[in-house]
């Protein structure tokens, strides 16, 4: 795991400094390459060969081609086999693969790995550059071209190291206000996400760009039962427990963390578990973890959170999630990874399993709401208490499919709330569901996952990226190895939902390995007591921040926005965190 860097032109000083702002992802070493026309540089976290060998950028045998690579391709064994006749290895890191794969497949070696990653790869032969991310995006990769200079970063932090203007993008705020992250384009103007499962070639003489995709989540005539999908699990665990480093697991008490700390038991003999909790008990999940951790025979760590925690290290948090997140997910995330610090530099995690095997509630719900919206005539108004008028809100979208009524199962903010508050015109966020949507599956359910995966599961991996790479973790995610997606999508729906029981085929597995109380209970994951927090320590400090709005005073909103959005604890939350970003990367810097 690493942080990345580059751009198009030669400059020692500016790659170092890029590097500089990303230590925190690797603090092991920092390397650059510089030649006449490129620069690229790596902050390294060492995992697979922790020897000086595997340093980055590094290079083919003629050093032709360089590559800055952060992430792991778990199948790299199996794909070194077929190359060791043809390429001199001098390490045992899974980079150096991908680099003879290149030469001896060019970008069609793309849909051979698996793994978590994002890379850049220098050809000096083509003077090209070659830029990919992962299938789910676990990893980051962001870049910036002003049809001159292009530069990419693992971090938005590191790409303003140039001096770009710093201006907000107008539309991306919008889909923020609605739904409480940012998708494909930062808030900050000219800085963009490669997509996940895509590829861009960067011309370095004609200075173009090309795009393509390399993979993309189909239902296949495949069988997939509860024995497929149990074999599959199994394999994706055993490779991601494969490090030169201590390997442990955030373990929250729920099912998918529980299942994935069961099934890599067997891989570790000094296994830490880390959980954390609150102050507030209706919230902690700490007695659950600790069920399992006793039942599992870990070395279990557990931290209580409290307001006054997260008020002291807020401004910090806000520093490194680059773009906000309006999700209080971040500050449990930031602490438990402070945590396993201390013990590993691999956790293991449960990210993946809601939008992979149906775990969420709306997956029960929303087919009875299009049901519903075919006996309506005409759209209802929108009257009554704030909950009441999402529901009415949710019902009309329905008319219009699945993914308008997704949309606003999403959303946080209401359209007219917005328009209350948000001065400048802007493209509908919705029209971005729909393009992040497939209505060409013959399944309902596997059209709202789908949907989920390529928006909601985004902003999850960023925020889990974030806050594990805050200290140093890599964070790895078994639910996200493609083959389990295209087996889920090939699942009969009742062994994803059954009976109003949702992931219903990771319960059934789970039967064998975890304790009956671990399986039954409620779904929570990480509950965050932001509610009770803001009205308590931290209602002073929203209260000034939302009163006395840097975004008002720049006109971008309106004033009055306490009196403009109606109380609810997720969108004054969504406020508070924007408003300690811009704080941050536009009052500050500017």
């Amino acid at each position: 795991m690493c942080g990345i860097n580059g751009f198009n032109f030669e400059d020692n000083k500016l790659i170092e400094k890029m590097n500089k702002l990303l230590n925190h992802r690797g603090p092991d070493s920092h390397d650059k390459f510089v030649d006449s026309n490129v620069s690229l540089g790596q902050t390294r976290l060492s995992i697979i060969d922790l020897s000086s060998a595997g340093s980055q950028p590094m290079p083919n045998e003629d050093e032709s081609i360089w590559i800055v690579y952060n992430g792991e391709v778990y199948n790299f064994k199996e794909l070194k086999k077929n190359l060791k006749g043809k390429h001199k290895f001098k390490s045992e890191t899974d980079t150096e693969v991908i680099i003879h794969l290149y030469e001896e497949y060019g970008k069609e070696m793309l849909p051979m790995l698996n793994g978590m990653f994002a890379f850049c790869l220098y050809d000096s032969n083509k003077k090209q550059l070659l830029l990919v991310r992962d299938r789910t995006g676990v990893k980051p990769l962001y870049y910036y071209f002003d049809g001159e200079k292009f530069i990419f970063s693992s971090e938005i932090k590191a790409i303003l190291a140039h001096g770009m203007p710093r201006n907000i993008n107008k539309d991306s705020l919008a889909f923020y206000l609605t739904f409480g992250y940012t998708l494909g384009e930062s808030l900050i103007d000219g800085i963009k996400e490669l997509e996940p499962a895509s590829y861009m070639i960067f011309d370095l003489e004609k200075k173009t760009i090309e795009q393509g995709k390399y993979w993309s989540l189909k239902e296949k005539e495949i069988k997939a039962d509860i024995n497929s999908i149990e074999d599959l699990l199994k394999d994706s665990v055993k490779r991601r427990v494969i490090a030169d480093v201590p390997v442990g697991a955030y373990l929250s008490g729920g099912i998918d963390s529980s299942l994935i700390t069961a099934l890599s038991r067997p891989y570790i003999d000094e296994y830490h578990t880390f959980s954390v909790g609150f102050d507030e008990g209706v919230y902690s999940e700490l007695p659950f973890a600790k069920m399992v951790s006793e039942h599992l025979d870990t070395i279990h760590h557990e931290i209580t959170v409290t307001a006054e925690d997260a008020i002291k290290n807020i401004e910090k948090i806000a520093w490194h999630y680059d773009d906000p997140i309006a999700e209080g997910g971040t500050i449990p995330n930031y602490f438990i990874s402070k945590l396993a610090k201390k013990y590993v530099t691999v956790a293991l995690a449960g990210e993946g399993g809601d939008e992979v095997f149906g775990g969420y509630r709306w997956y029960k719900y929303q087919p009875n709401i299009l049901n519903y919206s075919k006996y309506a005539p005409f759209p209802i108004p929108e009257i009554g208490k704030s909950f009441t008028r999402k529901k009415i809100r949710m019902l009309n979208s329905a008319r219009n499919g699945i993914e308008d009524l997704q949309s606003i199962t999403q959303s946080w903010l209401s359209p007219t709330e917005i328009r209350d508050i948000y001065r400048f015109d802007y493209k509908d966020p919705k029209k971005l569901f729909k393009e992040r949507s497939n209505s060409n599956f013959k399944s309902i359910l596997n059209r709202m996952q789908y949907i989920d995966i390529n928006t909601l599961l985004q902003s999850y991996n960023r925020k889990a990226d974030r806050m594990t790479m805050a200290f140093a973790v890599e964070e790895r995610v078994p639910f996200q190895d493609y083959r389990l997606l295209e087996a889920s999508f090939s699942l009969p729906e009742n062994l994803r939902i059954n009976g109003g029981n949702e992931k219903y085929v990771l319960k059934k597995i789970g039967q064998k390995y975890l304790p009956k109380e671990t399986i039954d209970r409620e779904k929570r994951g990480y509950g965050v007591p932001i509610s009770h927090w803001i009205e308590t320590l931290l209602k002073e400090d929203m209260e000034n921040r939302l009163d006395s709005s840097l975004l008002v005073e720049d006109k971008i909103f309106r004033k009055d926005l306490r009196k403009k959005v109606k109380y609810h604890h997720n969108s004054y939350w969504g406020l508070y965190s924007l408003e300690i970003w811009y704080k941050n990367y536009i009052i500050t810097q500017n």
